[in-house]
């Protein structure tokens, strides 16, 4: 019963934990330096000067973790951009070559195996997070 409870605690701490990182990374960087600079505070006992510089750090490179996070997803769409392209092309030229019914078998096996894809997918967001082991170990 002791082990259920605890189990249980652990998994609802869990959830909890990954709902708190969701709202920080989707906080603006202004707000997650001051979130970061209180985190500092309490952890290592700054002073108001340490507290003033740090509080400064964290909100300039907050910025700039900002602007590469939105390089990097503007990048990730115009290479999926680029492969859809790509394939598309691909395509155009394989129904060239292929009779129909070969077309249709090769366009119904890749609907399969995006189908396939998505299911996988599907089950690993449903799947809940390993705990930390330790954390288990050390609590019996």
């Amino acid at each position: 019963m002791k082990k259920m409870l605890l189990s249980l605690a652990m998994a609802t701490m869990a959830v909890g934990a990954a709902n708190a990182q969701d709202a920080v990374k989707q906080a603006p960087p202004q707000d997650r330096a001051e979130m970061r600079t209180e985190h500092m505070v309490k952890e290592l006992g700054l002073n108001e000067d340490q507290t003033a510089k740090v509080k400064e750090i964290n909100a300039r490179y907050g910025e700039k973790m900002q602007a590469m996070r939105q390089a990097q997803k503007a990048e990730l769409t115009e290479k999926r951009d680029k492969r859809a392209e790509l394939e598309e092309a691909r395509m155009t030229e394989l129904k060239g070559v292929l009779t129909p019914d070969q077309y249709a078998k090769l366009e119904a096996r890749q609907k399969e195996m995006r189908d396939k894809r998505m299911e996988h997918r599907q089950e690993m967001r449903a799947k809940p997070m390993k705990q930390d082991t330790r954390a288990k170990d050390a609590a019996e």
